[in-house]
């Protein structure tokens, strides 16, 4: 069944849902729906819209004391309640659009019955059992129609053990992985596509069923049910945040499997046939003029920011993670392991990671002396704190400032609202490093060091005779890369 949008979307820069009720426009926005900033994404969020619109309506409607319809609108909401918790999807939706029919209802036209309650009834009379004509239609639907079903599934609720739901086991997996974040350093990012993909599938699946009734027939159907959210038009899912969301899926089950008896480990969870095409993005890296633009209109310590990122194939993070016995201001290098990963192995096997060596062009090197901090890290905010800084909070939601992207972003709606850049230009920070890396790969000379400027170790292996040492011919392709930049390196 198709997904239903109860509110409006309004997309960038305001990521925000809508809702016009009796001339009146209230509005909520992803962030206070506690989605990540990366998850600002209309089919990501449109559900937990859809719950907070309910709630705000109920407020709305109770604080005007009176509602002509107001306890057939309570009884289906109930049962919205009740079939969301069972995972009941396609019930869920109909649900909803009953509750807006019967709202739209004048005051004098009762809630019309369903249509099989209509049938029995009429089949009632065929046996001479007389039901009264004004009957009241929620007491027919409890009597003669759905009033049983429905109070057989309230019962499956209250019969699940609160440590049996899928709900308790989620909210261990996501604990662990919170711990894991915080103790280990990880990265709050993966956290937040761990508790998205928990969230997802709870959707789906039902919070209040017990996990042990997951079965093969599950893994088929959340599988299509992902499926069938793929593309839709540009409406919905991109296939890299649906391969996201099933692999979340298997670790949760494969998890909650090893860790209680009683949750069966589904024979068809690894199979192969669940395959979710993810794409590949093309690269957009920034032409010499663009660069040139920002760089102009940027102020001299975001500057020496785009320049590092630009230079040495750096993403925000490192230029925040840099420390000053990673530089030497000398001979205008920086010597170090940019990868968090290859760090975090190497303690783990107690040896030393591969390091790289960059040569700095002239103007990076001058930027960096001018900013740059000589102890600790090389930079910090106004306030002390690091550049990029991430935390989980008690509420499980991403708290994620980066300093270095807001600043960026400031100055493109600068460009932007001089009309130096269209309003369509959208290129990230991320596309810096692919700047680099797509010059290289063209080049006749230099192709061979493309992947060796994205600091892939198993290059690095076969290219260095002594780890942190500089490699002449990676200097030149370096200096080629700045000089095709306007950025010539005289050393």
């Amino acid at each position: 069944m198709p997904r239903k949008y109860i509110m409006s979307w309004e997309g960038s820069p305001a990521f925000r849902w809508k809702k016009e009720f009796q001339k009146k426009i209230y509005r909520v926005s992803c962030k206070e729906l506690g989605f990540a900033e990366r998850f600002w994404l209309k089919d990501e969020t449109y559900q937990a819209a859809n719950a907070w619109w309910l709630n705000k309506h109920a407020e709305l409607v109770h604080s005007e004391k009176w509602h002509p319809h107001e306890d057939a609108i309570n009884a289906l909401k109930s049962k919205v309640d009740i079939a969301a918790k069972l995972g009941l999807h396609d019930e869920v939706e109909s649900l909803l659009e009953r509750i807006k029919a019967v709202e739209r209802l004048p005051a004098d036209e009762p809630p019309t019955l369903e249509d099989d309650t209509v049938q029995l009834i009429e089949n009632l009379k065929l046996f001479d059992i007389q039901v009264p004509p004004d009957i009241d239609p929620i007491v027919a639907e409890s009597i003669f129609g759905e009033g049983r079903i429905w109070g057989d599934r309230k019962s499956r609720l209250a019969n699940v053990p609160t440590a049996s739901t899928a709900q308790h086991h989620a909210d261990r997996f996501l604990e662990f992985h919170r711990n894991q974040t915080k103790s280990k350093g990880k990265s709050t990012g993966r956290f937040g596509v761990l508790r998205n993909g928990i969230q997802n599938f709870l959707n789906w699946f039902g919070p209040s069923r017990a996990l042990k009734e997951i079965s093969e027939a599950d893994v088929s159907g959340y599988y299509g049910h992902l499926m069938q959210r793929f593309g839709k038009g540009g409406r919905g899912n991109s296939g890299n945040t649906l391969w996201d969301h099933f692999q979340v899926f298997k670790q949760f089950v494969s998890s909650a499997a090893e860790e209680s008896p009683e949750v069966p480990l589904p024979k068809n969870l690894r199979s192969k046939k669940f395959q979710i095409p993810k794409a590949r993005r093309e690269p957009d890296p920034f032409t010499k003029d663009e660069f040139q633009l920002i760089l102009t209109h940027s102020n001299e310590r975001l500057q020496a920011h785009l320049m590092l990122m630009l230079n040495g194939g750096m993403y925000q993070g490192d230029v925040a993670e840099l420390i000053a016995d990673e530089v030497d201001l000398e001979s205008g290098r920086i010597v170090r392991v940019r990868s968090k990963k290859q760090k975090i192995q190497a303690k783990k096997s107690k040896s030393s990671p591969i390091k790289t060596n960059w040569l700095l062009w002239d103007k990076t090197l001058e930027l960096l002396k001018k900013t740059g901090n000589t102890k600790d890290l090389v930079f910090l905010n106004d306030n002390g704190d690091p550049l990029v800084r991430g935390a989980i909070g008690d509420d499980g939601n991403e708290d994620r400032q980066d300093n270095i992207r807001s600043a960026y972003c400031r100055v493109i709606r600068k460009l932007k609202k001089q009309k130096l850049l269209p309003e369509t230009w959208n290129k990230t920070l991320k596309q810096l490093r692919k700047t680099g890396a797509n010059i290289l790969e063209k080049s006749e000379d230099h192709a061979e060091f493309y992947t060796m400027f994205l600091d892939q170790t198993a290059v690095a292996k076969r290219h260095y005779l002594t780890s942190g040492k500089p490699v002449p011919r990676f200097d030149a392709a370096i200096k080629f890369f700045g000089d095709s930049f306007g950025f010539p390196t005289t050393r």
